[in-house]
C-alpha cells in the first residue's frame, strides 16, 4: 500500500514539474527550428510558456452536439421529403391504375353495344329485362368514348 502511494505521489509532482519547466525555441544556423529545456548558447532563443491546462471539452462537446441536432433535423426534413415523395408515387400508381381499370371496362362496353344493335338490361327493382333503344344506346357509347378517351392514354 505505501508503494502504491508513493508512487501516486511521484507522479502527480512529476507532472507539476513538467508544469513548471520552461522550454526555448530557437533557430540553428540552418534555419530549422529547435524546443529544447537548455537555453542554447547563442541568444536567438525565445522563452515559451507551456499551456498545462486540460483542454475544455465541454465547449467542443457543446459544438459537437449542436451540429449533430442540426444534422438530424436536416436528416428528419430529408426522411420527410422522401417519405412524402413515394406517398405520392404511390397515389400516382394507384390513379393510374384505376383509370386502365376505368378504360378496360369501357372499351368493353364500347365493344358491346357497337356489336349488339339490340340490347337489354335486367332492371334491379322489379327483375324484367328493359331493352335500350338507339338513343340510350348512342348515349352509352358517347360515355364510353368519353371515359375512353380522358383514361386511356
Amino acid at each position: 500500500m505505501m508503494k502504491h502511494t508513493s508512487l501516486l505521489l511521484a507522479l502527480l509532482l512529476g507532472t507539476q514539474v513538467v508544469a513548471k519547466q520552461t522550454f526555448y525555441k530557437w533557430t540553428d544556423a540552418d534555419g530549422n527550428i529547435h524546443y529544447s529545456e537548455k537555453k542554447p548558447d547563442n541568444n536567438n532563443s525565445a522563452e515559451i510558456n507551456v499551456n498545462t491546462k486540460q483542454a475544455d471539452i465541454s465547449n467542443n462537446y457543446d459544438q459537437s452536439q449542436r451540429q449533430m441536432d442540426a444534422d438530424n433535423e436536416q436528416q428528419g426534413t430529408v426522411d420527410a421529403r422522401i417519405k412524402d415523395y413515394y406517398k405520392r408515387k404511390e397515389k400516382r400508381k394507384t390513379a393510374a391504375s384505376a383509370s386502365r381499370q376505368k378504360c378496360v371496362k369501357a372499351q368493353k362496353i364500347l365493344a358491346k353495344f357497337k356489336k349488339q344493335t339490340r340490347y337489354r338490361r335486367q332492371d334491379k327493382a322489379t327483375g324484367d329485362y328493359i331493352y335500350l333503344d338507339d338513343k340510350q344506346r348512342a348515349t352509352i357509347i358517347a360515355e364510353s368514348q368519353k371515359v375512353i378517351s380522358s383514361n386511356c392514354k
